[in-house]
């Protein structure tokens, strides 16, 4: 909710043009948005995980953690590595997201571009990204359902 308060205060501010109505605009979006409920549940993120672990004895597996980048909190047990993550390199090969002393990969082990949020500073840089995201879902989407339908 945060990101869509921001995003309409933002172009309201920048529509009227007027720092008299600054205020105005602020106390009417918040009053108006008070009783909807667009939170994103962030369950099975990372970043919110309260664990302190000491940076020298934590797992060096990277993680997606929703396009931001993560580091695993576990503790390494072999190799730099938490159990879990030891295991999964021994049974397919590598780390799907690598480590932190490498370089993010570009791509996952679909093929599928990975769009990272580093360089994301505003939050018009915040919508593009998603935007962009979901507009090849919608084609991969169309094309899909479009081949069904001509092989039928």
């Amino acid at each position: 909710m945060d990101l869509i308060h921001k995003k309409l205060v933002s172009d309201l501010k920048e529509h009227f043009k007027d720092n008299e109505l600054n205020d105005i605009i602020d106390e009417r979006v918040a009053k108006k948005l008070e009783d909807v409920n667009l939170d994103i549940k962030s369950s099975g993120h990372y970043r919110n995980d309260s664990r302190n672990i000491d940076d020298e004895k934590r797992c060096q597996a990277r993680l997606w953690n929703d396009h931001c980048e993560g580091r695993c909190k576990n503790k390494k047990r072999k190799e730099g590595l938490c159990l879990r993550h030891s295991n999964m390199l021994l049974e397919k090969g590598s780390l799907e997201f690598g480590t932190i002393c490498e370089d993010k990969p570009t791509r996952n082990k679909d093929g599928k571009r990975l769009s990272w949020y580093e360089g994301v500073t505003t939050i018009d840089d915040h919508i593009t990204l998603l935007r962009e995201e979901n507009k090849k879902r919608i084609l991969h989407y169309i094309i899909y359902h479009m081949s069904k339908t001509d092989s039928s």
